[in-house]
């Protein structure tokens, strides 16, 4: 199924392209282009050239360009909005969502370009931009719509039903209706099935459902995304502190956010310092500067393993072949550890996790398969270094006791590093979270070098101990 959308968008592509590329006249392109989904044409805008893309502004409308440049990545669309009339990308930004035209003008720099283009526009869409223009980017007001439909809770059915055929027109949201007291206060949601259904002289308050769901508009954008997950919403109405109505966020914004998110925390997890990943615009010089303060940093940290190997200086020169396994057990650590942080980092992410009793049942759950996983890798890593000690080793006998003793050493390394790197892998995320910091930033590069660390003093430790 995954194949065949992909072969679908590829072949709306190729063939919007080669419309594009035709020449057949202004009418039918037209014609042809408002056929295909406004993603589909977003897609090949960066594939165009300039005159190309100038023909598509003369044959489209601004009504049928707006929902186009809602989906192209929107950190290009300045860029291409240097290309029309300066009235024509007021106007796009007038006809496109609420939401995406304020995530748009963000992306402005020029401090007096975006005050051009915010009094240029319609004084109402103009003045609603700016409210939440004044939201902070991680917050839930930043990505609202105000597309919605408000009924009274006094109204009848009938006079609930000829606004929403009022307002319909206009593009609002319309699948969830949202009652409000003569106080602007949300009382009630009516879903328009409901309504429908309803009897022309039933009260809304008489049919509407009273609990409530809702948001406030300083909640994070994370907080909303649990909340869709949780309940299966396709909207969620956003308040202010004394419960007024202010807008509305739509399955769609959070969407966005969720893969916002899981793009941060793979860059954090990563150790790029800021969690961003953007092919599209990274510079060399950028990414440089994000992902180089986590390896310095961890350079140092570093040293302490470069350390350890000096001070086992005479173990390694007595009996070299310890070097040989040095790298199965360093790997064989690191794979441990990232395992069990992925694990805690993704249940980090459940607020109902956070309880004292279900988290020190996963920490019991994770050392149990700890165990079970040192246990069965260091009985294989037995068996495996018996071998190859016989293979690269000084030679003697098959089951000598020089064999088995490196052999059990070698496995009795390998056990306490995966079970030190599976601890370390599953409490580590979670002091660093108690401390208010993002477990997916500092946990992946931090344990992967204490488990070297680790796994080092105890290889060289036992092997000092029982070899030499």
């Amino acid at each position: 199924m995954q194949n065949f959308e992909l072969d679908r968008e590829m072949r709306h592509e190729t063939e919007i392209l080669e419309l594009v590329n035709s020449n057949i006249s202004k009418e039918e392109l037209h014609n042809a282009i408002i056929e295909y989904h406004p993603n589909d044409v977003a897609k090949i805008f960066d594939q165009l050239t300039l005159e190309q893309r100038k023909l598509l502004y003369q044959v489209l409308s601004i009504e049928e360009l707006a929902p186009i440049f809602e989906h192209i990545d929107h950190k290009e669309i300045p860029d291409y909005f240097s290309e029309l009339p300066i009235m024509d990308s007021i106007k796009i930004l007038e006809h496109m969502e609420i939401d995406e035209t304020v995530n748009i003008l963000r992306l402005i720099d020029d401090d007096k370009l975006r005050f051009m283009y915010l009094n240029s526009m319609n004084k109402e869409i103009s003045q609603t931009v700016k409210k939440l223009l004044e939201f902070s980017e991680d917050e839930v007001g930043s990505i609202m719509s105000t597309a919605y439909i408000e009924i009274k809770d006094n109204m009848l059915a009938k006079d609930a039903m000829r606004k929403v055929l009022t307002e319909a027109k206009t593009g609002a949201y319309i699948n969830t209706l949202y009652v409000t007291n003569d106080q602007d206060m949300l009382v009630g949601v009516l879903s328009l099935r409901e309504l429908i259904i309803a009897e022309k002289e039933d009260e809304i308050n008489n049919i509407m459902y009273e609990k409530v769901i809702s948001v406030t508009v300083d909640s994070s954008k994370e907080d909303a995304a649990r909340i869709f997950k949780d309940y299966d919403f396709e909207s969620l109405p956003v308040i202010d502190n004394k419960e007024r109505l202010l807008g509305i966020l739509t399955v769609d914004d959070i969407i966005d956010v969720i893969e916002e998110e899981a793009t941060e925390d793979y860059a954090k997890f990563a150790g790029i310092i800021d969690g961003e990943i953007e092919y599209t615009t990274d510079t060399i010089l950028g990414s440089f500067k994000r992902r180089s303060p986590w390896l310095i940093i961890l350079l140092f940290i570093g040293i302490i393993a470069s350390m350890i190997i000096g001070r086992f200086e005479k173990t390694i020169d007595a009996i070299p072949i310890l070097s040989m396994f040095l790298p199965m057990i360093l790997d064989m650590a690191g794979n441990v550890g990232t395992q069990s942080l992925a694990v805690t980092i993704r249940y980090l992410t459940d607020e109902d996790f956070f309880t004292r009793k279900k988290i020190w049942k996963h920490i019991g759950r994770e050392l149990s398969i700890g165990f079970l996983n040192g246990l069965a890798v260091s009985v294989l890593a037995f068996g495996i270094a018996l071998v190859l000690l016989n293979i690269f080793g000084t030679g003697g006998n098959f089951f000598s006791l020089e064999i088995i003793r490196t052999s059990a050493v070698i496995s009795a390394s390998m056990f306490a590093a995966l079970i030190v790197a599976n601890i370390a892998g599953t409490v580590v995320p979670l002091i660093i979270h108690y401390f208010k910091i993002d477990p997916a930033a500092a946990s992946g590069p931090f344990i992967t070098t204490i488990n070297d660390i680790i796994a080092l003093s105890t290889y060289f430790t036992l092997a000092t101990i029982f070899l030499l």
